[in-house]
């Protein structure tokens, strides 16, 4: 007898299961094909000069940084970060960071794009 009950009830259980993973299951797809609607919607893809989520900034478009490093030590002959960024003049240059300057500095001397001397960046002599 109580094995009886035990099978009514696990049965019971995997009918609960299932419909709860129905109910899941529809409520994803909901989820996408209403992100699918709706353009800019969380999740979606996001452009390049929108505000970040969080930090409420602006997002400088790929290669700024690269462009305005060149600009710069085209410019001045050799410059220190600082320096490199006090000297942004466009909404494009502004949106640079420190940290992506400094990630295009270290990775161009990688690569003998630009070379460091105490401290002060600058192009190789080929390069002027």
């Amino acid at each position: 007898m109580a094995n009886g009950n035990l099978d009514s009830l696990l049965d019971r259980l995997r009918e609960v299961f299932a419909q709860e993973y129905q109910r899941g299951h529809q409520d994803a797809l909901r989820r996408v094909v209403d992100a699918m609607r709706t353009p800019g919607a969380r999740g979606g893809r996001r452009t390049a000069g929108r505000t970040a989520a969080r930090g409420g900034r602006t997002r400088a478009r790929r290669g700024a940084a690269r462009a305005f490093i060149e600009r710069v030590l085209k410019e001045k002959g050799g410059a220190t970060v600082p320096q490199i960024m006090a000297s942004a003049s466009s909404q494009d240059e502004r949106a640079v960071s420190i940290s992506a300057i400094r990630f295009e500095l270290y990775r161009g001397k990688k690569d003998r794009r630009y070379k460091n001397t105490s401290g002060k960046w600058s192009l190789p002599a080929g390069r002027k």
